[in-house]
């Protein structure tokens, strides 16, 4: 039994290894991703708002949890409305 138990420990301790890994790999993306936005941003100034807020919502959060895709869509779809507004207003001012 007690060898069971210490392989049981071993595969947690590699899964942790593996989980500590993929982290370490989303941390980058997402600074990465932070950088981008950083100098991008006044671009389209309502995507960089809508992301801001999300970013909050999710620090204020303990957990997250798994979205389903409809909500995913509806995200996108307000993204992309956004982007349109911006474009369009954009294309108001050069004229």
């Amino acid at each position: 039994m007690e060898s069971n138990v210490l392989k049981a420990n071993e595969g947690l301790a590699d899964r942790v290894n593996d989980l500590q890994a993929e982290l370490a790999k989303q941390r980058k993306k997402l600074e990465l991703c932070m950088q981008m936005i950083g100098e991008f941003s006044h671009f389209i100034p309502s995507i960089f708002e809508d992301f801001k807020y999300e970013m909050k919502k999710l620090d204020a959060e303990d957990t997250v949890v798994g979205k389903c895709e409809s909500d995913q869509a509806e995200k996108e779809s307000t993204i992309y409305t956004n982007v349109n507004s911006d474009s369009i207003s954009a294309s108001d001012d050069l004229e």
